[in-house]
Formats: C-alpha cells, structure tokens, sequence
C-alpha cells in the first residue's frame, strides 16, 4: 500500500571538503509527530511517498499515538 512517510533528519556536521552528513532519526505517518521530533532534534522532515508493507504501517500508525500521547 502506498503512504506519505515522514522522515526525521538531523545534521551531524561537516564542511566542504569532506561533505555534510545527517543522521536518520524516525519515519512517521503523521507530519505533526514528525515536525514536533524534528524541532526537539533541531532536524527536519522529508515527505515520500513509499510502498509499504501493512505491518509496518500498523507498526508506524502504533508508534505516532504513542508520539501523540507522550510528546
């Protein structure tokens, strides 16, 4: 099934020469989970359309409430 995942991206640093590199921090179904772990990362969202699985949409759908409930 195809969904919108929301990935949560921080900046680890670097410079020109040896290039800039980001740390993967959390894929969501809901984009006010994510942009709330992006801001408490200091990070970002990125927004892509995936094909995915049914359980790991039931596992991502689980981990948002929590995310809702708790943050």
């Amino acid at each position: 099934m195809k969904k919108i995942v929301y990935s949560v991206f921080t900046d680890k640093g670097g410079d020109i020469f040896s290039g800039y590199k980001s740390k993967f921090i959390s894929s969501h179904l809901n984009k006010s989970v994510a942009d709330r772990i992006a801001k408490i990362n200091s990070g970002w969202v990125e927004e892509e359309l995936e094909l995915l699985h049914p359980d790991y949409i039931h596992s991502l759908e689980r981990q948002d409430e929590i995310h809702l409930n708790t943050i």
